[in-house]
Order: structure tokens, then sequence, then C-alpha cells
């Protein structure tokens, strides 16, 4: 796949621009995008710094649950401010890193599901990745992006986990068209 080139939204490149340096935890973020297009974090910034250890105390899962594995109240209020479900194209994230991928229970498998828990059958997901893993890949930017699913099954996240390519941000400023 060629490079992505991502547009520079204000609300989301405000916030990510830094991230691919190798400091301060893991972070990440996921948006709502609407007509527009638009694009309103479902909540604030979810750090693991510290936390590691196992899947579900990485910030892709805790973004979408507590660590008692109750939804965030927070995230369905975002989705009615935003009109409801239908209203939203697709959920775009950004992280630190990309989703680890081993296991029933990785964030990769396992975020997905979580997304659907808020009703969210089938919605298109990417997912940006900013750090550089040394993945390669199409390109020249060390950035990964995954395209897929929120019903996708295992094999199809391992296959788009796979087939990741690089992105980078647009050379000109967001001109208000972001497909």
């Amino acid at each position: 796949m060629p490079q992505f080139s991502r547009g520079k939204i204000p609300a989301i490149y405000n916030v990510v621009q830094n991230w691919y340096q190798h400091g301060g935890g893991v972070n990440y973020i996921a948006w709502a995008i609407t007509a527009g297009p638009t694009a309103t974090a479902f909540r604030q910034v979810v750090n693991a710094g510290g936390l590691g250890g196992t899947p579900p105390n990485h910030p892709d899962q805790l973004f979408w649950i507590t660590p008692n594995g109750v939804l965030i109240p927070g995230i369905t209020n975002v989705i009615n401010a935003c009109g409801g479900i239908q209203q939203i194209q697709r959920i775009e994230i950004d992280c630190t890193l990309m989703p680890c991928n081993v296991g029933l229970d990785s964030c990769l498998v396992r975020v997905p599901q979580l997304i659907q828990n808020y009703g969210f059958n089938g919605i298109p997901l990417r997912i940006f990745s900013h750090r550089d893993e040394g993945m390669g890949g199409a390109g020249q930017s060390s950035k990964r992006l995954i395209t897929t699913t929120s019903n996708a099954n295992t094999g199809a996240l391992q296959a788009a986990y796979s087939a990741h390519t690089d992105w980078s941000w647009a050379a000109a400023p967001w001109n208000g068209l972001y497909p």
C-alpha cells in the first residue's frame, strides 16, 4: 500500500503531533469522525506510564473500559453529543505504539470487541501508531497505520496488522477534505 497522507485536523494534530518521541509513557486516544469532517475525542488521553504488564493494563483497553470491565459513561455521552452512532462515520485511534497482537486478550483483538460494546458493529477503524518500532513497510515514514473494522474476526485483524502501511501528516494544513 502507498503511504497514507493524513490531514492535519487541528483537534487531532494538536494533541498527538509529538507522540513519535520516546518518552512520557504510552499514550492512547480515539476520535469520533463525523461529517464535515469533525473529530471529537471520546475522552481524554489515557497514558499507561508505569502500568505496562498484561494487555488489560495497556492504555488501548483502559481507554474503553475501567479496570473492572465497566464501560465508560463519558464515551456514551460523546456518542450522544455527536448525534448517535449513525452519525459517526469511523473511529480513528492514535497510539504511541502499535497494538499488542499476541493472544486473544491482545489489544489488537480486544479493542474492536470493546468498541462494539458501545454499539459500533462494523464501523471502520483507522489505527495510527506514532513511534518507530522498526517494522519497515512501504514509504519513508516510521509511523504505522492499520485499517480494519470493529467486527473483524481475529484472522482479519491479524491480516490487517500484517498489511500495515506507513503514514505521515499531509504537507499542507487541513483544507476541509478528509476522507
